[in-house]
């Protein structure tokens, strides 16, 4: 019984053999198989390390993109940055300069007229100062009486005008006042152009800003009214046939001769 059954798997085997003979996967020896797979080896090593460099080459340019998309967020913020100084320079700026003066005149003299119609509205509701001109620094005075309409300096009257450059007299000593002390002010003639309520509301403006400032104003007039608002004189006197004036008043004192 065991003779016969190896025999048998003798034959099995022998079979099998046979199977895998036929097929004939390769006719090459053992020599030239292992040389084949000493070449596959070494061109899986090869493709093996090509693959890791361009793992390398991948984690790089990744890297290379997260910096470009910061560069352009850069990029973007400095052009409204830019965008920012162009528009600057596109109003203020010239080679001479000549831009940036115009501009900062024109805010200063809004500012003036600011000033001035605040000093305006003490005195009188009637008129606003405006900014007109093709530059912006010329003047128009709005007057409220006639509609709202809009009269240029030269189609005021003196009563009118001498408001007018009361009140910017007023504004510019306002706006003087705050990186220069101006302690005295001088209005010379003018008030005998206005009637007796705008003379009223003139002085009454005035008072207010000697009050609220402590300045010194002094007021040159011929008008009786104005002598009795006003206690305190310095009175102007010629000598008859001499040309020679004299001054007399309180603080005033001879100068040796």
């Amino acid at each position: 019984m065991k003779a016969t059954a190896l025999q048998g798997q003798k034959t099995q085997a022998q079979t099998t053999l046979r199977t895998l003979q036929s097929r004939a996967l390769t006719t090459d020896n053992s020599l030239t198989l292992s040389n084949q797979v000493r070449d596959s080896e070494a061109r899986f090593l090869e493709k093996t390390r090509l693959l890791a460099t361009l793992r390398a080459s991948l984690l790089q340019d990744d890297q290379k993109r997260r910096e470009n998309a910061q560069q352009l967020q850069a990029i973007e913020a400095q052009k409204t940055v830019c965008a920012r100084w162009d528009r600057l320079r596109q109003l203020i700026g010239s080679a001479d300069g000549k831009t940036f003066r115009t501009a900062a005149q024109k805010i200063t003299f809004r500012l003036l007229l600011d000033y001035a119609n605040e000093a305006m509205n003490t005195m009188t509701n009637r008129y606003w100062l405006h900014a007109s001109g093709q530059g912006g620094l010329s003047i128009d005075v709005i007057d409220n009486d006639m509609g709202g309409q809009m009269r240029t300096a030269k189609n005021l009257s003196g009563g009118e005008s001498f408001l007018v450059s009361l009140a910017l007299a007023l504004g510019l000593s306002r706006m003087g006042s705050r990186h220069l002390r101006v302690d005295t002010l001088f209005l010379d003639e003018g008030f005998g152009t206005l009637d007796d309520a705008t003379l009223n509301q003139a002085l009454y403006a005035l008072e207010n800003l000697q009050a609220a400032s402590g300045k010194l104003i002094g007021i040159i007039s011929h008008v009786n009214s104005i002598k009795e608002r006003i206690a305190t004189h310095i009175t102007v006197s010629q000598r008859a046939g001499s040309g020679v004036s004299t001054l007399s008043g309180p603080g005033v004192t001879r100068l040796p001769s």
